[in-house]
């Protein structure tokens, strides 16, 4: 009941919200009204999806390297990650996905791309942006090759280029920050929709981890998923709570936009974890 309730004050808030445009066309017009619909199919998730009778199956996939091609950013790597016999006949949905630190994207992309399943197979890509710097024989650190604005720029390009290679379904683009590249998420995100809402790319953004630094009010309106393990919640005192996701998402959902948050118990022998909110 709770859930009901919370869903039609949201639908309210939001239809209400595209209602006020009537007078007076706001930026991102268009991406607002979509996710408005979005809005009216969202319903609470009672699952991962999959049961013990009928499991999701993954679907097998194949990761591909190519250059970066944009200045000052040589020494990245881009990666794709498209189904095994992918037809071109029909259209995929997008993800660029934001994997741990920007290292391992290579493995960090064959990980996210268990997120497409055999049913609606998932066409992933990313980029490695970071690399280890040996300190001396026991310490090692993680660097950026590119300033912020470069590797926003370097993710736009790979972003128009896999839609322009592969076939790809324009109304079905998802921006995935995996923990640890999560921040970097965020401000392509904002970024985006400061510079064109108009064109803003994405029907919805996934950010996986704790965050202390979301802009709710900048954020872009357009559905917004967190989630989070249980062990990054355990110990969060009150004042902590108040820049934790579960926060940012009721912030959103106060604004008119479609948030969830999820947390999943951390099972590190398990490779499906157990949803638990």
């Amino acid at each position: 009941m709770r859930k009901t309730l919370m869903g039609a004050a949201l639908f309210a808030l939001l239809t209400g919200a595209i209602a006020a445009q009537d007078e007076e066309p706001q930026p991102g017009a268009k991406i607002l009204e979509r996710t408005r619909a979005d809005s009216a199919l969202l319903l609470p998730q009672a699952g991962t999806g999959g049961s013990d009778k009928s499991r999701l199956n993954v679907s097998e996939q194949k990761q591909t390297e190519f250059k970066v091609e944009v200045e000052g950013c040589e020494k990245l790597k881009a990666f794709l990650s498209t189904p095994i016999g992918l037809d071109k006949s029909r259209k995929y949905a997008l993800v660029i996905a934001l994997n741990g630190s920007g290292y391992e994207t290579a493995d960090d992309l064959k990980s996210a791309a268990r997120l497409s399943s055999g049913r609606d197979p998932l066409i992933l890509a990313s980029l490695q942006y970071a690399a280890e710097r040996a300190i001396n024989e026991d310490i090692s650190v993680i660097e950026p090759l590119v300033e912020p604005d470069k590797l926003q720029e370097a993710f736009g390009w790979l972003l128009k280029k896999v839609m322009a290679d592969q076939p790809v379904d324009p109304q079905r683009v998802f921006l995935f920050g995996g923990r640890g590249a999560n921040d970097e998420a965020v401000a392509w995100a904002k970024q985006l929709w400061a510079d064109d809402p108009d064109a803003f790319p994405f029907r919805a953004c996934l950010y996986d981890g704790t965050m202390w630094g979301f802009d709710t009010e900048a954020a872009p309106p357009v559905p917004t998923v967190f989630s989070v393990l249980d062990w990054d919640v355990e110990g969060i005192d009150e004042k902590e709570k108040k820049r934790s996701p579960t926060a940012f998402a009721n912030r959103l959902m106060a604004r008119g936009v479609p948030a969830e948050y999820h947390v999943f118990k951390a099972d590190f022998m398990n490779s499906e974890p157990e949803r638990l909110i």
